[in-house]
């Protein structure tokens, strides 16, 4: 005997029911180590800044729930210590800037590698739920279905979860704080990208003066040309 179309349906919604109770994968947290242990790192007049791009496959894996070099991104963990007796600073994503010049003291963002808020990378990380087309597929009746939007999928809501939670966020930093954050780089399709990626960034004074500026010139990580190769 055939299924009826109430039973369908009711098999349908409680589908869907199933998908709306899915969990949010949480990824631990990235570890902050000594400043001795970073590539790159600077201290001016008592503040220090350290980087560390995030390109292995395995690291990725365990820190955002997937790889994200495949989906154009690279991750540059950010640690920000003021070990100033006296200022207070002011750290922010906003004060982050990328590019391509040998010339350290351009602020200018562009060419091939940008640095993009977090909201911009959890779009690039997104994956449409096609549920409703699978489904439409099996049984014909359901072929509405296809066309209902049915957002990311639960993996992609985890990875994007933990693309926001591991931002990089502005925060006012008196004598002894410290904080730690990504920072995110748009790759470009085709890894057309140079060798070398400058990533400046501004840290204001609270109590006036001129700001604090860091510049690291970033050797781009082997294993995203490999990435591109594949």
């Amino acid at each position: 005997m055939g299924i009826s179309l109430n039973k369908m349906m009711t098999l349908f919604l409680l589908g869907l029911l199933c998908t709306a109770c899915g969990t949010t994968t949480l990824a631990p947290e990235l570890p902050v180590e000594s400043v001795e242990k970073y590539a790159y790192h600077q201290e001016q007049e008592g503040f220090t800044l350290c980087l560390k791009p995030l390109s292995d496959p395995a690291q990725l894996d365990e820190y955002f729930g997937d790889n994200l070099i495949k989906k154009g991104l690279l991750p540059v963990f950010v640690v920000a210590q003021n070990r100033n007796s006296m200022e207070t600073y002011l750290v922010s994503p906003d004060s982050v800037s990328a590019n391509l010049s040998t010339d350290q003291d351009t602020g200018s963002t562009g060419g091939s590698a940008l640095v993009i808020s977090s909201v911009e990378a959890r779009k690039a990380a997104h994956e449409q739920d096609y549920s409703g087309v699978r489904l439409a597929i099996i049984v014909p009746v359901l072929l509405p279905v296809a066309f209902v939007d049915w957002g990311p999928t639960e993996h992609s809501k985890s990875v994007q979860h933990n693309i926001i939670s591991k931002a990089f966020r502005k925060k006012v930093l008196s004598p002894g704080q410290s904080c730690a954050g990504c920072i995110y780089l748009k790759l470009p399709p085709g890894n057309a990208y140079d060798d070398t990626v400058t990533i400046i960034l501004d840290i204001e004074k609270l109590k006036g003066g001129e700001p604090l500026r860091f510049s690291f010139p970033v050797t781009m990580p082997a294993t995203i040309s490999k990435e591109g190769k594949k």
